[in-house]
């Protein structure tokens, strides 16, 4: 009481240890314009080697106050329906 000055409970939940990372947002995302397809082990790295210690969740979490994602391009989709039926059409003779 005589800190806060009231017995009244202070404020639950929240993320305050992600809140120290919004003062190095200038290099997490300059990291990510140098290379467009960074994982977060390397953003985690990148941070790393500026003396900021984080958690693998930390860079998750800051994109995610961000609503920033990574859509994958089309060659990393997988391989396609089961039977390839585009790789069976080649295969196949038209009419004579």
């Amino acid at each position: 009481m005589r800190e806060a000055g009231s017995v009244a409970p202070g404020p639950l939940g929240g993320d305050r240890r992600s809140a120290q990372i919004e003062a190095h947002a200038a290099l997490i995302l300059r990291l990510v314009d140098q290379k467009s397809d960074i994982t977060l082990r390397e953003i985690q790295a990148g941070l790393a080697k500026a003396g900021v210690s984080a958690g693998i969740g930390t860079p998750w979490r800051f994109f995610d106050r961000r609503r920033v994602t990574h859509k994958k391009d089309r060659p990393c989709r997988g391989a396609g329906p089961p039977g390839r039926p585009e790789a069976a059409l080649g295969l196949v003779r038209g009419a004579a």
